[in-house]
């Protein structure tokens, strides 16, 4: 007789979704970090860490990624580039369905 088995995937692991999918993208130098995460993260609604910010919803999960580019690229592009391989990478390792917000935090 088969088990059932529950899986959980933790926010962390979304997180670290994100970050790998978003440097497989062309101009992605990665994720900004957050200097005050230490001082101020534990009074932040959901899980952030390392420029990733994880909130699990009814329908799927909320990504808020910010990111460092490149100087030189085409910005919009790159980011909606990087912003549908999070969404695609993240539904496709979990069948969760990813709302991905992406902000440009730097230009190295």
């Amino acid at each position: 007789m088969p088990m059932d088995v529950k899986v959980e995937i933790s926010p962390a692991a979304y997180a670290d979704i994100a970050r790998r999918a978003v440097t497989e993208i062309e101009g992605v130098i990665g994720t900004a970090r957050d200097p005050f995460f230490g001082i101020f993260g534990k009074f932040r609604r959901g899980y952030r860490a390392g420029g990733v910010k994880v909130e699990r919803q009814e329908d799927g999960v909320y990504l808020s990624v910010d990111v460092v580019l490149k100087h030189g690229c085409d910005i919009r592009k790159t980011l909606m580039a990087a912003r549908e391989r999070i969404m695609q990478k993240v539904k496709a390792m979990t069948d969760t369905s990813a709302k991905v917000d992406i902000a440009l935090k730097a230009i190295a």
